[in-house]
C-alpha cells in the first residue's frame, strides 16, 4: 500500500485497503507525513480519499500539487510560541490538510498548557475552512503530528474523542 520506489513513494489503494474497516459506512481518508531527506524543510503531507481504487506517486520536488481527490503540500511555517516545547508538523481533519493559522494557534495553546483536544469540526475547521466542501454532515477523524524536543509524535481520533499530548 505504501512503499518507497527509488526517489518516489507510492500510495496504492487500487486493490482496496488491506486493513479491517473500523468505521463501517463512513468515508475514509488516507494521509501521511513524509520527507525525502533529513531536512525539516522538506517535510510534506499527503491527503487523499481512502475508499480505495486509486494510486498516487509522491516524488521530489513537488511543492504544491493538486491531484484528483488528493492533496500534496508543504507544511505551513507557523512557529510555536516562545517557551513551547512542542512543534506542530502537520494537522489533518477528514480529507483536508489543515493549514489554517487559527487551528495551529489553538493547538499550540493546548500543548503549552497540556490541555486535551476534543476532535470536532468546530476546532479543526478554523476560520478559512468550508465544511460543505469536505464530506458535509459526516463524522471525521483528525490527526496531529508534532515533535517534542525533536522527537516525532502523533495523536489521532474520531469526532468527539479526546486527543492527549505525549510530552
Amino acid at each position: 500500500m505504501l512503499f518507497e520506489r527509488s526517489k518516489s513513494i507510492v500510495v496504492d489503494t487500487a486493490g482496496g485497503i488491506p486493513v479491517k474497516d473500523p468505521w463501517y459506512g463512513i468515508h475514509k481518508s488516507l494521509s501521511c507525513v513524509y520527507r525525502f531527506d533529513q531536512s525539516d524543510d522538506n517535510v510534506r503531507v499527503f491527503v487523499g480519499h481512502g475508499d480505495g481504487g486509486l494510486s498516487w506517486m509522491l516524488s521530489v520536488p513537488e511543492t504544491k500539487v493538486q491531484l484528483t481527490d488528493a492533496e500534496l503540500s508543504v507544511l505551513p511555517n507557523i512557529p510555536p510560541p516562545a517557551g513551547c516545547g512542542v512543534r506542530i508538523r502537520a494537522v489533518v481533519h477528514g480529507q483536508r490538510h489543515v493549514t489554517d493559522e487559527d487551528v495551529y494557534r489553538k493547538l499550540y495553546f493546548c500543548a503549552q498548557n497540556n490541555m486535551e483536544v476534543v476532535v470536532s469540526a468546530q476546532f479543526f475547521n478554523g476560520t478559512g475552512a468550508n465544511d460543505a466542501l469536505h464530506w458535509p454532515g459526516e463524522p471525521k477523524s483528525a490527526a496531529v503530528v508534532y515533535t517534542v524536543n525533536g522527537v516525532w509524535r502523533s495523536m489521532c481520533g474520531r469526532d468527539g474523542e479526546i486527543l492527549r499530548w505525549q510530552m
